[in-house]
């Protein structure tokens, strides 16, 4: 298990998240009802504490599968999160495909 922690916030109001792969990051929460996207963020929408749509501003425009999945995942958000998009394509994909299966942890404690 990786115990590499990715400082990703913006603001005082982050959720720690344990990827798939034992990561954790760091996401700065930001307002499900009237946030902005951009390219150079990535975004996490969650329901129930299950990552349901995870993308950028491109991803909505260039992809229509992500476009469905998107309309579908506000209507049940309680929360969302964004991170620093990597520039890299492939790097973008492993961290969404790490993300995704994850989940919120409620606190981190030294071994």
């Amino acid at each position: 298990m990786s115990s590499d922690i990715h400082d990703l916030g913006f603001r005082n109001d982050f959720t720690n998240w344990r990827g798939q792969s034992g990561t954790f990051y760091s996401l700065n929460e930001v307002s499900v009802d009237d946030f902005i996207l951009n390219d150079d963020y990535l975004y996490m929408l969650v329901a129930n504490e299950v990552a349901v749509w995870i993308g950028s501003a491109s991803d909505l425009i260039e992809d229509s599968a992500s476009r469905a999945q998107f309309r579908q995942a506000v209507k049940s958000a309680t929360k969302a999160y964004r991170l620093q998009a990597p520039d890299n394509q492939n790097l973008k994909i492993a961290l969404i495909a790490d993300l995704f299966p994850g989940r919120p942890v409620s606190s981190l404690h030294a071994a």
